[in-house]
């Protein structure tokens, strides 16, 4: 099976084909824009992204939308987490947040998978706490530099490996990316969309 995964975000369709190579499925990446909506959720965004491409792109092809939800910002920027990074970026958040004792956020994504006659949508959550600086690190992308995961939230299908002391109080920046897909908002609604297809 060929599934199009709409994104220019090499580390988007990383993840996907890590975690859906495994089921002999062939990501391949597409450049088309969809057009872009405000929406009051990642879903509706995320599904209406998907819709205006149906008749235009051959299905099965897939679309996502992710936000950094910031409790102490009243969860800014949520859903308009692609405009913030592209405006202020990471060291406007951290300007933000500057003597803020809360640091508590979230990630969320919602993948939307277009089979040829329905759309079907996979929410993924990851908690954890900003820094107070950007972390350096090989891995990530977006506002990975500044977010820690809370340990404990290991998404639908933890990591098999027991070696999680090794990335305690470390970004999505630092983390490996085998341990990243298996705990990252993406990386749960990426495992929501294996077991819809008939996988783990």
């Amino acid at each position: 099976m060929r599934l199009t995964f709409v994104t220019s975000n090499k580390g988007k369709l990383h993840e996907a084909k890590a975690a859906l190579s495994p089921l002999g499925i062939d990501i391949v990446g597409s450049d088309l824009k969809p057009i872009e909506i405000q929406g009051e959720s990642l879903e509706e965004i995320s599904r209406a992204k998907c819709e205006v491409l149906i008749g235009r792109l051959e299905p099965p092809f897939m679309v996502d939308d992710a936000g950094l939800f910031v409790h102490a910002l009243r969860d800014f920027p949520g859903v308009f987490s692609a405009h913030a990074l592209k405006t202020i970026g990471v060291p406007g958040i951290l300007k933000l947040m500057e003597g803020v004792e809360d640091r508590s956020a979230h990630f969320e994504a919602v993948v939307t998978y277009y089979d040829g006659n329905t759309t079907h949508s996979f929410l993924g959550r990851c908690g954890g706490t900003l820094t107070t600086a950007a972390a350096s690190g090989g891995h990530g992308f977006g506002f990975d530099p500044i977010f820690v995961p809370k340990r404990g939230v290991w998404g639908v299908h933890p990591p098999e490996s027991s070696g999680l002391r090794e990335w305690d109080d470390q970004t999505f920046a630092q983390i490996p990316a085998e341990v990243k897909n298996h705990i990252s908002h993406r990386g749960q609604a990426l495992a929501w969309l294996v077991a819809h297809l008939g996988g783990r």
